[in-house]
């Protein structure tokens, strides 16, 4: 997949409307053109200098250019995760909870009603991250939503959900620095799935792990099968 082709994909993924997509790429293709035909272009003239030469209006070259910063930041997310192995904690390094599942703080204010809906824990930016043994997951989700449109909460960062493919129990584990699975993979419990950040609406590098149980409902990991192998 050549770079523009994995830009679109990523946008469309994070929420951007298809025809606003091709029109940034036929942007691309514009800019593309007009300096191949012109050596002598300013190659230093920003993204929305060059958008507005090519008679695009102000609010239009406004869009296009959150487009760029806001998917252009989630290319490459994705890593490779093959020599990372399962030691009996889905969090691959001794973690700290920081915020307990339910606490109030004002700083959910903005995504969650001043609710915390999962479990945080402090941990080192590129910590591996594994999903929980005992049980077989469907990837159900696997973004960036850090600065998406039209997603459940865009503060997650790169984010990935997880469901039993038994039980239904789901995790989410969100702030992610990368993401190692895709959505649709099925995985093995204590298979590795990406790599702790500070992506998303964060102060600092943590996993944040929503759980919802059997019936669907959100709750807290602590209390659940999984416990032991968040905290030790």
């Amino acid at each position: 997949m050549g770079k523009m082709d994995e830009f679109k994909s990523v946008a469309l993924e994070m929420g951007y409307d298809p025809k606003e997509v091709e029109a940034f790429s036929g942007v691309i293709g514009g800019m593309d053109s007009t300096m191949s035909s012109a050596p002598s272009m300013d190659t230093s003239l920003s993204f929305g200098d060059m958008s507005k030469g090519l008679g695009y209006e102000p609010e239009q070259v406004d869009a296009f250019s959150g487009m760029a910063k806001s998917a252009g930041e989630s290319m490459g997310r994705y890593v490779d995760m093959g020599e990372h192995k399962f030691g009996g904690s889905a969090i691959g390094a001794p973690a700290t909870l920081t915020q307990a599942f339910g606490n109030r703080n004002s700083r959910y204010n903005r995504i969650s009603g001043g609710v915390n809906r999962g479990a945080d824990f402090g941990i080192s930016e590129g910590t591996p991250l594994f999903a929980p043994e005992g049980a077989n997951w469907e990837v159900v989700d696997a973004y960036s939503g850090a600065r998406g449109r039209g997603m459940q909460n865009s503060g997650y960062g790169n984010s990935a959900l997880l469901r039993n493919t038994n039980t239904g129990e789901t995790v989410r584990m969100s702030h992610l620095s990368q993401v190692g699975v895709k959505a649709g993979d099925i995985i093995k419990g204590g298979s590795p799935i990406g790599l702790s950040g500070s992506t998303g609406h964060a102060t600092g590098p943590h996993v944040d792990v929503e759980y919802m149980n059997t019936q669907g409902k959100l709750s807290n990991v602590l209390r659940s099968p999984y416990a032991h192998q968040f905290l030790q």
